[in-house]
């Protein structure tokens, strides 16, 4: 339901948000698969983005997310 979401907002960036909740169809069109989306979302992105990205992100994703104890590497 995310990746319709994310597909949903990349296919129409230029109309109103809604406050009312999406339907889903009956029988949703086929998706790509989450990997290939990522790797989609992911080339979208400018060179500068990934140096601010936190090398130790993916060890450390509770600290980062939810404020955690950081994992020492």
């Amino acid at each position: 339901m995310f990746l319709m979401f994310v597909q949903k907002q990349l296919q129409a960036p230029s109309q109103g948000q809604s406050d009312a909740p999406e339907t889903i169809p009956e029988e949703p069109e086929k998706l790509p698969s989450f990997f290939i989306t990522a790797r989609q979302l992911s080339a979208e992105l400018p060179e500068e983005a990934w140096k601010d990205w936190p090398s130790d992100f993916s060890i450390n994703l509770d600290h980062y997310l939810y404020g955690g104890p950081k994992v020492e590497e």
